[in-house]
């Protein structure tokens, strides 16, 4: 795309979907399902928001973004496109987002997105969940991913544990990972963290005193790795993580996911002891299992609904 404003303006150059676009979508997504602004144009459902608004929010959950970042990753939502394959061998092609326009000039200027079709599609046929929000929107890219495989597939989750193997999981959640699996488990193990800091305080009047006991413990770390060139940017943003944790305290209570987790090699067959893969075990608590059983009734009574309907309608 051409480069809106710097040293380049007026230059090409191509971007890619990072981590910045990934927290904008999950940000329009959120407003489009909470504030009830969301609309179906043109048979797609579409949203109408200010910058100014984005920006508030990005700065609310913790993340931050100049005017001219916002446009920038919403022209590359636009502009680009992923390609989901069925282990049929069937491939479709999608725009993250389908629509771009803009509307109304200076201080009144608003953004118009139109989502895809399959999120389009989950809202009309019911299927369209959102995240815990609160949490989601703060903790990485792999955590993220691990949290919609269970919310959008796990049906029957209870509090024995939920396995998947680690291959799997990043081969279906789109990650490459040929001869990095040791370096994606550290990503993994990262993610799973965060998913379970809630779990290790209590909600008490002593919390901000052991969020800032974890700080410093994390910065003393920070110091060593940073030392040794090596591991330093994980603990960054474990420290991140907490210190908004620590100047929003109504931010994620008590909202953690998974009381723990395990993970365990598997071996190659044979005389080598060479890791070929790994089991990862979560054990879910029970307000996330009852956040699922909750939605997947939702979910039944929507599509009871929408057959009623469509039944009155034939008639």
């Amino acid at each position: 795309m051409e480069i809106i404003k710097g040293h380049q303006e007026g230059e090409w150059q191509d971007y890619y979907p990072g981590g910045k676009e990934e927290i904008l979508l999950e940000v329009l997504k959120n407003m489009a399902a909470t504030t009830g602004r969301a609309t179906v144009l043109d048979s797609h459902m579409t949203v109408i928001f200010s910058i100014r608004e984005i920006r508030r929010e990005l700065r609310r959950v913790g993340h931050t973004a100049s005017h001219v970042e916002v446009l920038t990753s919403l022209q590359i939502l636009r502009r680009s496109s992923f390609i989901l394959k069925s282990e049929l061998g069937t491939s479709f092609e999608e725009s993250y987002i389908l629509g771009l326009g803009v509307m109304g000039e200076g201080k009144n200027k608003k953004v118009v997105v139109s989502f895809n079709t399959l999120t389009t599609a989950a809202v009309i046929d019911g299927d369209f969940r959102i995240l815990d929000y609160e949490t989601s929107i703060r903790i990485s890219t792999l955590g993220r991913k691990l949290l919609e495989r269970i919310v959008h597939t796990h049906k029957q989750l209870d509090g024995k544990g939920y396995s998947f193997g680690l291959i799997q999981f990043l081969t279906g959640a789109g990650f490459a990972v040929g001869k990095r699996l040791r370096e994606s488990l550290r990503q993994l193990r990262v993610a799973l963290d965060q998913i379970t800091l809630d779990a290790r305080f209590s909600e008490n009047k002593t919390e901000s005193e052991k969020f800032q006991r974890e700080i410093k413990e994390l910065e003393r770390s920070y110091a060593k790795k940073l030392a040794e060139k090596s591991g330093y940017e994980d603990i960054r943003r474990q420290i991140l993580n907490l210190q908004i944790r620590l100047d929003n305290p109504n931010i994620g209570k008590p909202r953690c996911k998974f009381t723990s987790y395990k993970i365990k090699p598997v071996y190659q067959a044979g005389g080598r002891k060479k890791v070929v893969d790994y089991v990862v075990t979560v054990y879910p608590t029970s307000p996330f299992i009852n956040e699922i059983k909750k939605a997947n009734w939702q979910q039944g009574e929507f599509k009871k609904a929408k057959a009623r309907a469509e039944q009155s309608t034939q008639k």
